[in-house]
């Protein structure tokens, strides 16, 4: 009867860590958004910067003034923008390529790559995928936590 349980809790371990396995790229909603049919490139001056939070972590929303009018940005979470050196200024021009859809009954633009201030940056792959999905938040002597530096985190030796 041990030897039972004891296999049972392995089969339900091994089949847990199996089933949890990418559950991110497999089952968030919010890499379905994105539509590569619907690729556009937009220009513009940054006229407000904010964020919003989707799913599990918080991105940073751009609001643009185009030829066309306003429209959001959903770029990227703040410590990915950080870690490769980008800091938005309000009235800066910015130029962004990306899915256009509806979120949360608003249109906006998923941001799959951008021109900001002299520097190319790459967001998404070809279907959407956030590149920095699976990365963790390297705070480079900050802490281990996620914290953006307000923080030591969790120390792990």
């Amino acid at each position: 009867m041990k030897k039972l349980t004891i296999v049972f809790i392995v089969l339900l371990f091994v089949a847990t860590f199996a089933l949890t396995q990418n559950y991110y790229r497999r089952n968030a909603n919010y890499p379905r958004y994105f539509n590569p049919e619907t690729i556009t490139t937009v220009e513009g001056k940054i006229i407000a910067i904010d964020s919003v939070k989707i799913r599990t972590y918080t991105t940073t929303r751009l609001n643009i003034q185009t030829n066309n009018g306003p429209i959001y940005i959903h770029v990227a979470p703040y410590w990915f923008l950080e870690n490769n050196k980008i800091l938005f200024k309000i009235g800066e021009p910015i130029k962004v390529t990306g899915s256009k859809v509806i979120y949360n009954n608003e249109p906006v633009i998923m941001a799959s790559q951008l021109k900001y201030n002299g520097k190319e940056l790459k967001l998404r792959d070809s279907n959407g995928f956030p590149l920095w999905a699976g990365q963790r938040n390297n705070n480079k002597g900050k802490g281990m936590g996620r914290g953006q530096g307000r923080g030591q985190g969790r120390r792990r030796f």
